[in-house]
């Protein structure tokens, strides 16, 4: 079974459209008779004239170019982020390898994620994945979401929670038997933070090896942020708190902060 960017399932989601109608009246055109000349008076001749072309605003902008001030933002959510070398590995010696930054789309993102964060009420979705070393399977990546107001960040956690206990039926449809774990509070320095692992397999076509996903949250402020840590493996055997995705959370709520106006 696949997950978001590092892999997901599919999810169907229907979306109400409002369609409201303008209706337009306007008046008839009138008819106004021309008063033909006298025919013995000439008839006066009508100088042409020529309609200059408009001259262009010079405060309107062309709507290809991007404002300055919506890239500024961009950029500054982009660098809360984390990177590769940022991003814990599974283990000593593994090193995550930046790839690509991108907008998120509107595809859920992570194993029991059942729609995209711009339909639970993001303004802005940014995200990056992360490639592992060569010959190893495992992938990551993250999200980082920006919602109105605190109010609307809060209610977005909460969803991310239901969708947690939701998610041995969720992704049941799609595998046979998975494993949900609790989700448990990460100590972190702004915000709050927790994170959950989801077992798979062992199954056909990998042996007895079985699939992990990690799942990180972070809520500070107005913001989210999402992680995702995926692997093929026999075991996941960490010491309690020392888990990768608990390194990965404690790095990334102090990476997050306001976006600039």
């Amino acid at each position: 079974m696949a997950f978001r960017g590092v892999g997901r399932p599919a999810v169907v989601v229907t979306t109400l459209l409002l369609t409201g109608a303008l209706a337009g009246c306007g008046n008839s055109p009138t008819q106004v008779a021309a008063e033909q000349p006298s025919p013995s008076t000439p008839a006066t001749p009508v100088a042409s004239t020529t309609t200059a072309a408009p001259t262009p605003d010079p405060t309107t902008t062309d709507p290809s170019t991007p404002d300055p001030a919506d890239t500024a933002a961009t950029a500054d959510l982009a660098s809360q982020l984390l990177t590769g070398d940022e991003l814990p590995g599974l283990n000593a010696a593994f090193t995550w390898t930046d790839g690509e930054t991108a907008p998120g789309d509107d595809k859920a993102f992570g194993a029991c994620q059942k729609f995209d964060f711009l339909s639970i009420g993001a303004t802005e979705v940014i995200q990056r994945d992360f490639a592992a070393p060569t010959g190893v399977d495992a992938n990551a990546a993250e999200q980082i979401a920006v919602f109105p107001d605190a109010m609307n960040t809060h209610r977005a956690g909460a969803v991310l929670t239901a969708w947690h206990r939701q998610c041995a039926a969720h992704i049941g449809r799609l595998t046979k038997n998975p494993k949900i774990g609790q989700l448990t509070d990460v100590p972190v320095t702004s915000g709050t933070g927790s994170w959950y692992l989801v077992t798979l397999g062992p199954s056909e076509g990998i042996g007895d090896q079985g699939r992990f996903s990690a799942t990180g949250i972070v809520v500070s402020g107005t913001q989210i942020a999402l992680l995702q840590m995926n692997n093929a493996g026999q075991d996941y055997n960490y010491a309690a708190g020392k888990e990768p995705m608990v390194g990965a959370v404690q790095a990334a709520a102090k990476k997050l902060g306001p976006v600039a106006e």
